[in-house]
């Protein structure tokens, strides 16, 4: 069934650090895209709405889904966090179309915490799981031999959210062994959202940036979610470490290097342990790990999964 990707007409894409919603995400997935307002030129079509629309924006969505009952209406949905999305506009436009006939959930991650609500309410059998393409545009081509040793981290550093970084990053700061190991590049803030930009190392740029290191650390959050940040390690060909996300196969969790957070002094011996890896061996996974989210996470996989998911519950 031919799709179609509706942006806001008024939110400003380009403030945004991350791919994760917009025409960016679009591209990725490979999928066309049109504007909300134009909404009436693809009637019939199978209507996918990206997430960050504007308060008005939803409350006309609503009423775009209230009148044409025989098109099919597919809303993105990313973050699943009580305490950030429960009240927001776009959740409670989602709460109030959840059930209709018409209306189904693309959820980038494993539904969780309010996204898994939302699903309860619309029913389990209508919303689809299609986690982020691999970025294939962006891959580095740093040789081996010129990258640097130390572990690259990076990311929002909120303990509720994300309690695996929070405890790597204090293991990075307060270890001794860690002070010449651990490399990290500061969060850029979220323009979109008011912040101040705090640098421009951000896309291309940022897994460029990865790919001067041999190792990445990667974690999920509370929810164990497959961040964009998984795709971007394997993209800089640098090696995984840290914890792996609940939709991994054991093609791509295989060269994945597992922390134990058990305890600080459990991952301060995790993370002392990757000194002892052999140069073959850590070039053997980052190559193993970039070759398996290439295959499973390409394009053309990922639309197939949302193809079926179409034929089953819209014909």
């Amino acid at each position: 069934m031919e799709k179609i990707y509706l942006l806001s007409d008024a939110f400003d894409y380009s403030k945004m650090i991350s791919p994760a919603a917009g025409p960016e995400q679009a591209r990725r997935n490979e999928w066309e895209t049109d504007f909300l307002s134009n909404v009436s030129d693809h009637l019939g079509k199978w209507i996918l709405i990206d997430n960050r629309l504007t308060e008005k924006e939803c409350e006309h969505v609503f009423e775009i889904v209230e009148t044409h009952r025989s098109t099919a209406f597919c809303f993105a949905v990313i973050d699943p966090y009580e305490e950030w999305c429960r009240d927001h506009w776009y959740y409670q436009l989602l709460f109030s179309v959840a059930g209709k006939e018409n209306v189904f959930f693309l959820s980038k991650y494993t539904p969780d915490e309010v996204v898994e609500d939302i699903r309860r309410q619309a029913g389990t059998d209508k919303m689809v799981v299609v986690p982020y393409p691999y970025p294939r545009k962006q891959e580095a081509t740093t040789s081996w031999e010129v990258k640097d040793d130390k572990i690259f981290f990076s990311g929002n550093q909120d303990a509720n959210v994300y309690p695996y970084r929070y405890k790597f990053n204090n293991v990075a700061k307060y270890w001794p062994f860690a002070y010449d190991k651990v490399a990290e590049l500061e969060h850029p803030g979220y323009p979109d959202i008011g912040h101040e930009k705090k640098h421009d190392i951000i896309g291309k740029e940022y897994v460029e940036e990865i790919s001067h290191y041999q190792f990445m650390f990667v974690s999920p959050s509370r929810c164990h979610l497959e961040f964009l940040k998984y795709g971007e390690c394997a993209a800089a060909g640098s090696v995984p470490i840290g914890v792996a996300p609940n939709t991994f196969n054991e093609a791509m969790a295989e060269p994945f290097v597992e922390l134990n957070f058990d305890s600080y002094f459990q991952l301060i011996r995790s993370i002392h342990r990757l000194s002892g890896m052999g140069k073959k061996e850590r070039e053997e996974r980052a190559v193993a790990y970039r070759e398996a989210m290439k295959k499973y996470r390409s394009p053309d996989r990922l639309n197939e999964r949302l193809d079926a998911f179409i034929d089953t519950v819209w014909s």
